[in-house]
């Protein structure tokens, strides 16, 4: 009886084993496989060396005799291995994969043709072409940015950065929009740019930088001039082209060459009647006088004026004065500055002073001249009071520095300019401050002022900021838009410089 209990029992444990065998073969029905790389969704560029790994085993063969293949939905079979070790790691890289979306099936078959496999999806792309600046063209009132169209499928919009202070000036999610206008710029200042596109697939492309300086509205002559004055009431620039003996008049709204006349030989300066109907035409050597009536642009008369100086005749600077009369002066070293008639030349006053290269101006009024001397290690300024046809000096003072041939006022008449110093007009012991440029222009209360290379604030005396690399030689400021008239004389270009 205990033999026949014993008999059931192994007969039942022996049965039980070959259900747990039949049960791990039945477990046991493939390899196991694992993908490590790539993960699962990533994105490559074309030609990347993608990296693959794996790690298979099998229960019953070993991990050497099992084959792996690496197969695409586009590409097909691109790789096929036999683990290296017992540990069944399989690693390589492969930069062959077309463009596009992937699904990568690995596959792992053991001896007897049973397989497992795991996909990954992974995203080939095409590097991203950089889309370029294709110019910057001084355009005013600005500066014209165009660039180059994107090729990509996933573009979502274009970025214009102003770099410097960074600032986005400009975006656009239209492909075919290609240029921009930047208009918030200053005439001299050089800006930099760079172009950035943006894509549905949260990628950036950068241009590289370029940059451009702004010159803003000009007028390119061709040629030097010697002296300048704007219309008051015209829209008229008139201009002194000493090696051509021409007087230039430009549209200054159309910044084109309305006119062109032939004057002469050598004019050296121009001034314009209180009443704005002549323009007085001066020529150096000659003592001739112009006068052009503005209206018709014709000449009207001229006259040989009586030079009472030093050095003789050689007419060279000139300023019509209230009460129809013309102050002039000689160009070189010691010369006497002296008042004639506007109408025929005749001599009406000598002030019998030398002065050395003098320079004139006069205030808004013209009964009041103002003279500056240059080139002297003590040169002299004089404020002049025309009064009943004579020249009344009404106040002198010494400077000791070399001022070049510059002297100006402000538009109102209150400021005079002059060594770089700023001076009250009525007043020469009363000097308001110093800039570190000659002065060639000033506004209307003169709170701006145009130096030879920068704007400065009249106020503080202080730079705003560089126009030029190039001196400016001459300049008007023009109150109906608020601007300054500049020529530079290395650009042979008249420029308009708005400085609202």
């Amino acid at each position: 009886m205990r033999y026949l209990v014993l008999c059931i029992y192994f007969a039942a444990v022996l049965s039980s084993c070959e259900t747990l065998i039949d049960r791990l073969d039945e477990l046991d029905s493939g390899p196991y496989i694992k993908i490590f790389k790539p993960i699962d969704g990533i994105e490559f560029l074309e030609n990347h060396s993608v990296e693959f790994e794996c790690e298979v085993s099998d229960y019953r063969d070993e991990t050497t005799e099992l084959t792996v293949q690496w197969i695409s939905n586009i590409d097909d079979v691109f790789a096929t291995h036999k683990p290296a070790n017992e540990e069944g790691r399989i690693k390589f890289t492969y930069s062959e994969l077309s463009i596009g979306q992937h699904a990568i099936e690995v596959i792992v078959t053991d001896t007897e043709g049973n397989t497992a496999s795991a996909i990954i999806n992974i995203l080939i792309t095409h590097p991203l072409a950089i889309t370029a600046i294709d110019s910057i063209v001084d355009t005013p009132p600005g500066l014209k940015i165009s660039w180059m169209k994107s090729i990509e499928p996933m573009f979502k919009s274009y970025r214009i950065w102003r770099l410097g202070i960074l600032k986005l000036v400009f975006e656009s999610d239209d492909i075919n929009e290609l240029e921009f206008l930047d208009t918030e710029v200053e005439v001299g200042v050089e800006y930099r740019y760079n172009l950035s596109v943006e894509y549905s697939s949260g990628d950036t492309t950068r241009s590289p930088t370029v940059s451009e300086v702004y010159i803003g509205p000009n007028l390119k002559l061709g040629t030097n001039i010697h002296a300048m004055v704007l219309d008051p009431v015209r829209p008229y620039l008139y201009m002194l082209d000493r090696e051509g003996d021409a007087l230039i008049v430009a549209e200054t709204e159309t910044r084109t060459i309305y006119k062109t006349i032939n004057v002469g030989p050598q004019p050296s300066d121009l001034s314009i009647s209180l009443d704005n109907s002549e323009l007085y035409v001066a020529h150096w050597g000659n003592n001739e006088v112009q006068v052009f009536d503005l209206d018709l642009l014709q000449l009207t008369r001229s006259f040989e004026i009586e030079f009472v100086g030093f050095t003789g005749g050689e007419l060279f600077k000139l300023e019509y004065m209230a009460g129809g009369f013309l102050a002039y002066a000689g160009e070189d070293q010691w010369s006497e500055v002296n008042l004639c008639s506007g109408v025929n030349g005749d001599l009406i006053y000598d002030m019998d002073k030398n002065i050395y290269e003098p320079s004139l101006v006069s205030n808004p009024e013209r009964t009041t001249l103002y003279i500056g001397e240059s080139g002297l290690s003590d040169n002299k300024l004089w404020r002049i009071e025309v009064v009943d046809s004579t020249m009344v000096v009404k106040e002198e003072k010494n400077y000791t520095r070399h001022p070049s041939r510059r002297i100006c006022l402000s538009g109102d008449g209150d400021y005079l300019f002059y060594d770089r110093r700023k001076i009250l007009a009525t007043d020469f012991t009363n000097e308001l401050g110093k800039f570190t440029e000659d002065i060639l222009s000033a506004n209307i209360d003169g709170s701006v002022v145009l130096g030879t290379t920068r704007l400065f604030d009249g106020l503080t005396f202080q730079p705003i900021r560089k126009l030029f690399d190039f001196p400016m030689t001459h300049a008007r400021y023009r109150s109906s838009d608020n601007s300054f008239v500049i020529f530079v004389s290395e650009l042979q270009t008249v420029f308009f410089v708005s400085i609202d």
